[in-house]
């Protein structure tokens, strides 16, 4: 294999060869067709996938963040786009999908297939990384592999941002492999631009920024000082067009100075806390969502704090607890930074909503292209390519750097699959210049330094495949997701068959048998509610929800006592649920005759908000109590309360 030699531009004009004039422009020509034919093989491939899905719930059903980035993406459309709060979340996305329904509509089809082109236009961009660092001939394989990576052609279908964090990345190294090459000053303002639409898109990537600006330092000190002083200004410049306006919108809607999104601090506690576990993790059980993320951000700052918090405030809070959470435990830490970096690269695609384990049950192309071809292989034959080419590594050092840094930039966090899509970027091409290394040296019988390769490619397969979670129990969370989709629009005979999918695929799906309990009591059918709530706790005992399931179910079955220990068991669990558990005990209480502890509780609930008076005043179960003298008293104050 030969590597190009990425060697500045002279600043001598060269006498043109025959060779030079006629051979180099016909073979750039001949790779532009090669470059044709990989965008249309990964086109084909991406759309085969996405048509086959047509028939499914899959391409309607939005989970998760999904759900989010579509309703941001039409709230911008209808309120404008500076919108009115601090970004939480990474914004380009779903301004990217305002723009596509603008012009098109909210339509999800249309928004895939625009995903389906930029994700071909990555496998064709890929391929010309490949040749711009290496060769030709890894070029083409780089680019093939990239468009029948399993999990490239998963993100260019999903409605996540991975599609535009890979792209980003792709086209920062295309781009910086022809300045290497072609030395074209307004390609550097181009490259900082990008990389200011990547940290868009992936706020960790913002550590790349230093790594391109050394990289131009070290790569053309010997073009002079002030060629590369203008050249790190230019790209500065690019940089930061892209985020400025993002600081500045921030700061016009809170008078707060925030450079991408407010989530800093929350999201390194939910990486570093004591009870993290190097993936993502709500921090109140059961409301891993969207909709919950922030407000329980500022929350649970608030009531530690007990006062209200602006939202630096909040991201310092989150900050500061994260950091008390290392110092308080170094081995811990230490060991889960270790989980981490497994994580990081395993073969299991670690998903927070939908993944590609639960698609393939939908799409025989992802299932049969997974069987083989997956992190877990792609990353040994990486490793091939990084040893088998270290004597390149003068020409390859960006490369490392790149790669290096981002993964280094997800470890404050949690490591979640599509957070290492943009490492493909690198990864693909060293594996393509693995593969072509090795089929070299095997026909020039070079075995010596191929046998060590293939021993320490060996034990990296094996510690990239070693498992550390069962695909099952990822695809659980995605059936689990759906379900309650399908639960929210009344289809409650899919959200059952899902909700038993999910438990069916991991029977410690404590979510997943508190769901599947409410609706089999929706039915009339709460022995089958009462069996899948005990279930859930003998998994999760902490779950106050589902205590507060249980008891309403076994009251509804007329086992009071056990439905007064479940209701007193939510309280224990969450001081602070709804006032309705005290009002439901209250009843409880009543009907066993109990009258002096009952107005005890029903007061109890009318102090911590409880406000449905018609139901205190006529519900039967408190018709003991309101036989007591005691409850005109109870119904002076509620009086009072529904005068004022």
């Amino acid at each position: 294999m030969k590597i190009r030699k990425n060697s500045p531009p002279s600043r001598r004009t060269a006498t043109a060869t025959p060779e030079s004039a006629e051979e180099i422009p016909r073979k750039q020509l001949s790779f532009a067709k090669t470059l044709g034919i990989i965008f249309a093989l990964a086109l084909f491939i991406r759309g085969f996938c996405l048509i086959g899905l047509f028939d499914t719930h899959i391409l309607e059903t939005l989970v998760g963040d999904a759900e989010l980035y579509d309703i941001w993406a039409k709230e911008i459309l209808a309120d404008g786009w500076i919108g009115k709060k601090v970004f939480f979340q990474a914004p380009f996305y779903p301004y990217f999908m305002a723009v596509i329904y603008r012009f098109f509509g909210p339509d999800l089809l249309v928004l895939r297939w625009v995903q389906v082109l930029i994700g071909a236009t990555s496998c064709a961009l890929m391929a010309d990384v490949g040749r711009s660092f290496f060769s030709p001939r890894v070029g083409i394989l780089s680019g093939i592999l990239l468009a029948l990576y399993p999990m490239a052609i998963y993100y260019d279908i999903l409605i996540q941002k991975a599609v535009l964090g890979l792209f980003f990345t792709v086209l920062i190294l295309f781009l910086l492999g022809r300045l290497s090459t072609q030395g074209r000053w307004v390609l550097w303002p181009v490259v900082g631009l990008f990389m200011g639409m990547l940290v868009l898109v992936r706020e960790n990537a913002l550590i790349l920024f230093p790594v391109v600006l050394f990289w131009l330092v070290i790569r053309f000190r010997r073009e002079g000082l002030k060629r590369i002083v203008v050249w790190a200004v230019l790209v500065s410049v690019g940089f930061f067009c892209a985020l400025f306006p993002v600081a500045l919108r921030n700061y016009s809607v809170s008078g707060e100075w925030f450079l991408t999104t407010s989530n800093l601090g929350f999201n390194l506690y939910m990486g570093n806390n004591t009870g993290a576990t190097g993936t993502y993790k709500s921090m109140v059980t059961g409301q891993g969502d969207w909709r919950f993320e922030s407000d329980d951000a500022r929350k649970l700052a608030e009531k530690d704090l007990k006062r209200s918090l602006s939202q630096s405030e909040i991201s310092h809070y989150w900050t500061k607890k994260a950091f008390d959470s290392i110092r308080s435990d170094i081995q811990s830490w230490v060991r889960l930074l270790l989980r981490k970096w497994k994580l990081l690269w395993g073969a299991l695609e670690m998903s927070d909503s939908e993944s590609i384990y639960a698609y393939q049950d939908f799409s025989p192309l992802l299932r049969v292209l997974g069987y083989g071809y997956h992190f877990g292989t792609l990353l040994p034959f990486a490793v091939a390519g990084f040893l088998l080419t270290w004597g390149y590594r003068r020409q390859l050092w960006l490369m490392y750097l790149v790669l290096t840094a981002y993964a280094v930039g997800i470890m404050p966090f949690y490591v979640m699959a599509r957070y290492r899509a943009p490492m493909l970027a690198v990864m693909v091409p060293f594996a393509a210049a693995g593969m072509v290394e090795m089929v070299r040296r095997i026909q020039h019988k070079a075995y010596g330094r191929l046998a060590a390769t293939l021993v320490v490619s060996a034990a990296i397969a094996l510690y990239a495949n070693w498992p550390l979670m069962s695909k099952s129990a990822v695809a659980a969370t995605t059936y689990y997701n759906w379900a309650s989709v399908f639960e929210n629009q009344e289809r409650i005979d899919a959200a059952m068959e899902y909700y038993q999918k999910a438990i069916q695929l991991s029977d410690r799906h404590p979510l997943a048998l508190n769901n599947l309990g409410v609706l089999y009591c929706r039915r009339g059918d709460y022995p089958s509610g009462i069996e899948q709530f005990e279930r859930a706790l003998k998994i999760d005992p902490r779950m106050a929800k589902t205590h507060m399931n249980l008891a309403i179910a076994y009251y509804h079955t007329g086992k009071l006592e056990r439905a007064l220990v479940h209701f007193r068991e939510t309280l224990q669990n969450d001081p602070d649920y709804d006032p309705v558990v005290n009002y439901n005990i209250a009843c409880v209480l009543s009907l066993q005759e109990n009258v002096t502890a009952a107005l005890d509780e029903l007061e109890h609930a009318i102090k911590r908000g409880y406000t449905n008076w018609e139901q205190i005043l006529s519900d039967p179960d408190l018709e003991n109590a309101r036989r007591s003298p005691r409850f005109d008293t109870i119904l002076k104050a509620v009086n009072a309360e529904r005068s004022g």
